[in-house]
């Protein structure tokens, strides 16, 4: 058995003289590379790109061919016809970086012929924002721009000038994907976690607005940022992500949304809403799951403390669970509303709280509270995950209508 390199080597030397009989047009002339053709034509292998790949073997740089997109796709596909995995790895960086709607077809295409799972996703990726967009659930970033030429008759995407398409079912393994890929955000633990949150808002407009506001969650024993969350407007959606990215990429992780009063909150997950997810075939998005429910009761002139109810879904039972803020008791020596925070929190806030159950006043599963003028303590514990404990908290720094 050759060794790789050995075998490397035996394939430059018959490339490099098929290189020079195919720059000879005599020899092109009379048929004699019928045979490579044929092999080749099956994997979309070029006699261009396979020359461009000789000089990449000779030289590590390329002579015969211009750098753009739709040749170095060709030699993506002639990289992986002959095992060169330096030049498809680069292939595959310069192709991923220049998609465009006219070319994700072919794109898509090649990627699941090559097996390329680099590839793959970031094709889902645009695939997927594009099409939401179409479908009224987002706006286009500034690096994708929409084409007429593009068309999507499920489960098929059509490019309409080339007459090529691409059907989504390749993508089918996505849905569980996204879902395995954001499980540590769901996950219940049994110990107690420390978290921070900060937040940040922006200079004051001449509106006198100060959004947007955006909110980082710091596990607090080694500083790691863990979620990220903006809102621009006092009745605009929090976004939640695990970095500052735009709905919907692969680092968004869902959505918390709120009523006109500002008082009632449901928190959702990465998924879409029912009716746009019916118009995608099976596997390619995930249906949106409600993870949470919250209800500050109307407190318009604040002459007593917030009162906020919470029913969440455990994910492991698929049981709704409820919780209620516990009171604070009248300090008659401070003439204020108290808890014992045990050391957690540092500052009076209306926004402090922590969570019970109804039927259970002794156990705390979350308590929030200030400890600077934008930093906040969070802690919680089973059955609360991660992604909800951070929505919560979010919720209690929203402003509202009717809650003082």
């Amino acid at each position: 058995m050759l060794s790789r390199k050995t075998q490397m080597f035996l394939l430059k030397v018959k490339l490099l003289k098929l290189k020079s009989q195919l720059a000879n047009t005599k020899f092109l002339a009379k048929g004699k590379a019928i045979e490579i053709k044929i092999t080749a034509r099956k994997h979309q292998v070029s006699v261009e790109s396979l020359i461009a790949c000789l000089d990449y073997l000779d030289h590590q740089s390329f002579f015969e061919v211009d750098i753009n997109a739709k040749n170095m796709l060709s030699m993506l596909v002639t990289a992986n016809f002959l095992k060169i995995t330096l030049l498809e790895n680069y292939c595959v960086e310069f192709v991923g970086n220049n998609i465009e709607s006219n070319s994700i077809v072919d794109i898509s295409n090649i990627a699941f012929q090559v097996k390329n799972m680099k590839l793959m996703n970031k094709a889902y990726l645009y695939i997927r924002i594009l099409l939401l967009y179409r479908f009224g659930q987002m706006e286009l970033p500034e690096n994708i721009k929409d084409s007429k030429n593009i068309a999507f008759n499920s489960p098929y995407l059509h490019n309409t000038k080339t007459s090529s398409k691409v059907s989504l079912e390749i993508f089918n393994y996505k849905s569980q994907e996204s879902y395995i890929e954001r499980k540590m955000f769901h996950e219940i633990t049994p110990q107690y976690n420390l978290m921070r949150i900060d937040r940040t808002r922006a200079e004051e407009s001449i509106t006198g607005s100060d959004y947007p506001h955006t909110f980082k969650l710091i596990r607090e024993h080694d500083q790691v940022q863990m979620l990220y969350a903006e809102r621009w407007s006092d009745s605009g959606n929090f976004i939640i992500s695990k970095s500052p990215n735009f709905p919907f990429s692969d680092d968004y992780i869902g959505v918390m949304t709120n009523n006109f009063w500002g008082h009632e909150f449901s928190i959702f997950d990465h998924g879409v809403e029912d009716k746009v997810f019916k118009k995608f075939p099976t596997g390619f998005i995930k249906a949106r799951e409600t993870k949470m429910n919250i209800k500050f009761e109307t407190n318009i002139l604040g002459e007593s403390p917030r009162s906020l109810n919470v029913s969440l879904l455990n994910d492991e039972t698929k049981e709704m669970i409820k919780f209620k803020n516990l009171a604070p008791k009248w300090n008659e020596r401070t003439e204020c509303y108290t808890l014992n925070f045990y050391g957690r929190v540092s500052r009076a806030s209306a926004k402090n709280f922590q969570l019970v159950m109804p039927d259970d006043q002794e156990t705390i599963y979350l308590m929030f509270g200030k400890i600077g003028t934008e930093s906040f303590h969070l802690d919680y514990r089973s059955p609360i995950s991660m992604y909800q404990a951070f929505c919560i908290a979010l919720a209690s720094l929203a402003r509202k209508r009717v809650v003082a």
